[in-house]
């Protein structure tokens, strides 16, 4: 079984961006805490 996620092209800015399925169905965030870091976090889609 393989599974597929798709990260919004905005990734290298910092800010959240969605993170989708193959069904473009959003099933989380990801936040890039800052675009001079590698720092991030990772949220299911009630960002918790």
């Amino acid at each position: 079984m393989e599974n597929e996620v798709f990260i919004a092209y905005n990734f290298f800015s910092a800010g959240k961006t969605e993170i989708m399925n193959a069904d473009q169905q959003v099933i989380g965030h990801l936040d890039l805490k800052s675009a001079f870091s590698s720092s991030v976090a990772i949220y299911n889609e009630q960002e918790v």
